[in-house]
């Protein structure tokens, strides 16, 4: 396996926090690739099961019942304790939900030090406030997953009258997030990364053949408006309306109970019960199987961090349906891999691309492939953890002392 070479004039320190290795797998398996390009490497766990790897140091944290706080607090204490074996290393903490921050800001005195947390942080409330509390902790926050946090907490709320006005709302700043430039490079705290693939689902779907009757269209992921869960019944009843034989496979679990009970009060309405099958949250080998039977893989989220599902479905090698979305676009730069909806007549558009999906599947699935290859070549866990690598060194190299 090809790893970055370190710089050997600074010793670098990786250290990753991560509830679980179960629920957040993925995420387990990029940090111990991450890890691996360090000179010395941490992973604290709060629920492991996992083996691991030989190569990973991991460290069980224990949790206690005692609660959340406790928690983060007993994980400080031995963060600092473990720097303490480290007084020469540039190190990089990377904690996945930001919830150690508040329990060791003040205490970091080592003028080295970079502070990540890429997603759901709840330090992404505070960065502009906090970042200048500590000169020697550069705090670096995904700006893409911050959006995705305060839009999805307002979302919660929802009933039928605020979710339209979400919608509403939440696309008129399409145009302004599509203008920004997100290219991984350090803005005001700020920077994104790209998530990366299941090597588990690369390319299944090599020899597929499309037989109409009637199309098999695949939604996947959290189940909510932001992600167009709600559009789907409205885009079943359209496609009867003009005789499209099409049937939905949805895997993934509700947002909130909310939202799947106005799901369920829309398909009533509009008679369209016998055309879903709802499967649940479902494994990783269950999905790969429903990926390799689907025609059509429907993903018409209002906005986006950078969409694991997604890159999954399209490493399978199953034509894309998604928006022109920021998170999106910069897995297809040259628009060549997926099939974009036209906002401007959302059900129209979908429509539309489904039809000629059946006219012309060959094209759809001959994008597909090729998009399948361009995911593998760039979306690995190895290359996406050498971005990493780069991106901190970068950053490391970069701090005056």
């Amino acid at each position: 396996m090809k790893v970055s070479t370190v710089n050997k004039k600074k010793k670098l320190l990786y250290l990753a926090f991560l509830p679980s290795d179960t629920k957040y797998q993925d995420r387990f398996k990029l940090f111990c690739q991450i890890g691996k390009r360090f000179d010395a490497h941490y992973i604290f766990i709060g629920r492991f099961s996992h083996k691991g790897d030989k190569n990973i140091n991991i460290i069980h944290l224990q949790f206690s019942k005692l609660g959340f706080f406790y928690n983060a607090l007993k994980a400080s204490f031995m963060l600092n304790r473990l720097l303490k074996d480290y007084p020469n290393h540039e190190v990089v903490i990377q904690d996945t939900f930001g919830y150690l921050l508040p329990f060791f800001i003040f205490r970091i005195k080592r003028k080295n030090c970079l502070y990540c947390s890429a997603a759901y942080s709840p330090a992404s409330y505070f960065i502009d406030k906090i970042s200048g509390l500590n000169k020697n902790l550069t705090l670096l926050i995904s700006s893409r997953e911050i959006r995705s946090y305060f839009l999805s907490s307002i979302i919660q709320k929802n009933t039928p009258k605020f979710v339209d006005h979400f919608i509403i709302q939440a696309k008129k700043l399409i145009p302004y997030y599509q203008n920004y430039s997100y290219s991984g490079s350090l803005k005001n705290n700020y920077y994104i990364l790209q998530n990366c693939y299941d090597e588990l689902f690369w390319n299944q779907r090599e020899h597929y053949s499309f037989k109409y009757n009637p199309v098999k269209i695949v939604h996947a992921g959290n189940l909510t408006c932001s992600k167009g869960t709600n559009l789907l019944p409205k885009i079943t009843k359209l496609a009867a309306e003009k005789n499209i034989k099409i049937n939905f496979k949805i895997a993934g679990s509700w947002f909130s109970k909310k939202e799947k009970q106005l799901n369920e009060i829309e398909i009533n309405k509009l008679n369209v019960k016998s055309y879903f099958d709802f499967c649940g949250r479902v494994t990783k080998k269950k999905l790969k199987e429903i990926y390799s039977e689907s025609d059509l893989f429907l993903f018409p989220s209002i906005f986006e961090g950078s969409p694991r599902v997604l890159l999954e479905a399209a490493a399978c090698g199953i034509p894309i349906i998604a928006r022109r979305l920021p998170g999106i676009i910069e897995l297809d730069k040259k628009e060549a891999f997926f099939n974009y909806i036209n906002d401007d007549d959302e059900l129209n558009s979908i429509i539309d691309l489904i039809t000629h999906y059946i006219e012309s599947p060959e094209t759809f699935i001959s994008k597909a492939r090729k998009g399948a290859v361009h995911i593998r070549d760039n979306f690995s866990t190895e290359h996406i953890a050498n971005k990493y690598y780069a991106f901190y060194k970068k950053q490391l190299d970069q701090k005056t002392y």
